[in-house]
């Protein structure tokens, strides 16, 4: 499968700059996920999540009822978050490090949450998820707007902490879905889920996205930023509601 610049992961560098591996926003991520699942009137019985990470988001799944008999298996090339997702996790879940086959699907639900912006071909990363299940939910930072255009440092910055390699709109984000052979079943823009402490500067940019926001929902994730798209997907060909 098409995977990142693996060094990055498997080794200390992005360790470093998120020693949590974000594992603070799993519920929060998590909550979006099931957001689209009710809206879809989903039960998946199986669930395989690309690029898991220490596990947070499917721990955090298996609280709700309509996924507590679900089987979860997770997949991220860094050995050292597959380690913390394993001691972290019940025996019942599933977690190897590594990149996903074809053999390991397919699943009701694949789980593609703030991925493919890390990953070198992107595109055929896409569009290979498309042989491990019957519906994909993918997570986009929509990285892309008119904020970061005009102060590209916050690009660099997204690229050296966080390894985001492509930059993404709302639009942008669902042509490149398209153009991999899926269709959109459904989709929301979903504000940040951090609960790091906020400083200053971020009490104000979260100020003026609330105001900006009560005139105008779309221009303040084009203007600031900081937003993501959820989007639950069928690869072509699947695009009736699967069974279950």
């Amino acid at each position: 499968m098409a995977q990142s610049s693996d060094s990055l992961y498997t080794g200390d560098e992005y360790r470093t700059h998120n020693p949590d591996w974000h594992e603070e926003d799993a519920e929060g991520k998590a909550a979006q996920i099931l957001a689209l699942l009710e809206r879809a009137d989903m039960t998946p019985a199986s669930i395989l999540d690309v690029g898991c990470g220490t596990g947070g988001i499917l721990r955090a799944l298996r609280h709700s009822p309509r996924l507590a008999d679900a089987e979860m298996t997770g997949y991220d090339i860094s050995p050292h978050a597959i380690a913390i997702a394993v001691e972290k996790s019940p025996p019942s879940m599933v977690f190897r490090a590594g990149v996903a086959a074809v053999d390991d699907g397919p699943a009701d639900l694949v789980l593609c949450i703030d991925v493919f912006e890390h990953v070198d071909d992107y595109v055929g990363l896409i569009r290979e998820l498309s042989n491990l299940g019957r519906r994909v939910i993918f997570r986009i930072p929509l990285d892309m707007n008119l904020l970061n255009v005009f102060f590209p440092s916050r690009m660099l910055s997204l690229r050296e902490r966080l390894g985001h390699l492509h930059y993404f709109s709302q639009t942008s984000a669902i042509a490149t879905l398209q153009y991999c052979g899926y269709s959109v079943v459904d989709s929301m823009v979903v504000p940040p889920v951090s609960k790091r402490g906020p400083g200053v500067r971020r009490l104000l940019m979260r100020a003026l996205r609330r105001a900006v926001s009560l005139v105008s929902p779309s221009f303040s994730v084009r203007l600031f930023g900081s937003w993501s798209l959820v989007v639950l997907a069928a690869p072509q060909g699947l695009k009736s509601d699967p069974d279950g």
